[in-house]
């Protein structure tokens, strides 16, 4: 019987991360070598972007995102805690960041993480294709999935 955290490792190898975009982990990366210190905040579920944050290197403390609750080995279904959407995104932001004395960039591939983006200094969309983001007031960063 393949165990539910089993079940995470291997969508997070077999799943996400091959598909995970260059251009993106090239500016995470070119920011560590920065010295910026990076904050996952994602709509995800931690129960696999643990794997994702290990493997980059973001501390666990510094993993924000949706979790699932869990009983007795087995998700119930339901959350455990906020859903990390939208102004949830800022209240977990703020139980731990004050904003007026951090810098910070946030990066996001969707409109829906505009509340991210005025909480942050600076917004950068990741998009493919230059349409919604121009609505947005933010900087772009591009990506090609040709592959």
């Amino acid at each position: 019987c393949t165990t539910l955290i089993q079940k995470c490792v291997v969508f997070y190898f077999e799943v996400i991360k091959p598909n995970l975009i260059p251009e993106v982990l090239g500016k995470l990366q070119e920011l560590q070598q920065f010295g910026y210190r990076i904050v996952l905040v994602s709509a995800g579920f931690g129960i696999y972007l643990k794997y994702f944050a290990s493997d980059f290197g973001i501390a666990p403390i510094d993993l924000f995102s949706s979790n699932i609750e869990i009983c007795h080995g087995r998700a119930t279904g339901k959350l455990d805690g906020l859903d990390c959407v939208g102004q949830n995104k800022i209240k977990l932001l703020e139980q731990k960041f004050n904003r007026d004395e951090i810098e910070s960039i946030a990066f996001s591939d969707s409109p829906s993480d505009a509340p991210l983006w005025q909480w942050s200094n600076n917004g950068v969309a990741i998009c493919q294709i230059p349409t919604w983001h121009m609505q947005c007031g933010v900087d772009v960063l591009y990506y090609n999935l040709k592959k």
